[in-house]
């Protein structure tokens, strides 16, 4: 779903009546006393290469690192994601379909007429080059989305490393997050605290403006 933001909503400096405006997050553990439990590396077909850290079992670092070497580091206070990521599937079946027409039409001129095989190379190659266009363009990954929006802060490819290490990761996230989450309040006193969360995300480069004033629409809506 997508915020309409012709209406920028200005919550950086969003206040209740009767709310503690000073309570904020639990500061982030210096790099020295941080307590690594684990850490991937994912590689995306951009050729950008992720590092997640999962520390204190309650941050996740995420590292992400381009072709042209640049980084951007980011930290994440499990406390303001949703527990249950978002599993999105797309297998490409359509472009499979279509390569399997392609293939099977190849096989079956070839079978019934004399053709010269030497004519039906192009359609083969096509058939494989679709075949491989799927297999780049799946998506399989858990989104981990800001907690109360529909806005991935960080998503995990499934099948990097493995299909178990990164399921492992994900139910351990999911404990961590629901965990972290009791030491927040509900309601609309969770709204300053988190914008102020999103703001230092969106500093830090892990996620866009545009993200960073969607998920405050969802915020201020819920």
């Amino acid at each position: 779903m997508t915020a309409n933001m012709s209406n920028t909503i200005n919550l950086d400096h969003f206040t209740l009546p009767g709310a503690q405006s000073e309570v904020k997050a639990a500061a982030i553990p210096e790099k020295k006393h941080w307590k690594v439990q684990d850490r991937i590396i994912q590689v995306t077909r951009d050729g950008r290469t992720h590092t997640y850290s999962r520390f204190n079992q309650r941050y996740l670092e995420v590292k992400t690192t381009d072709r042209k070497g640049r980084e951007v580091e980011a930290v994440i206070d499990m406390s303001f994601l949703q527990s249950r990521p978002r599993i999105v599937k797309d297998f490409k079946w359509t472009l499979w379909l279509l390569s399997s027409l392609l293939l099977a039409w190849t096989i079956t001129v070839f079978a019934v007429t004399d053709i010269d095989p030497l004519w039906l190379i192009p359609t083969l190659l096509l058939s494989c080059l679709v075949a491989a266009l799927a297999v780049r363009l799946k998506v399989n990954k858990y989104e981990f989305l800001a907690v109360g929006s529909e806005i991935p802060l960080f998503s995990l490819e499934a099948n990097q490393p493995n299909k178990d290490t990164v399921k492992s990761l994900v139910i351990k996230l999911q404990e961590n997050i629901e965990e972290a989450r009791l030491s927040l309040p509900g309601g609309k006193q969770l709204i300053p605290i988190a914008v102020t969360e999103m703001r230092r995300l969106y500093k830090e480069g892990l996620i866009s403006q545009q993200d960073y004033e969607t998920i405050k629409w969802y915020l201020f809506r819920n």
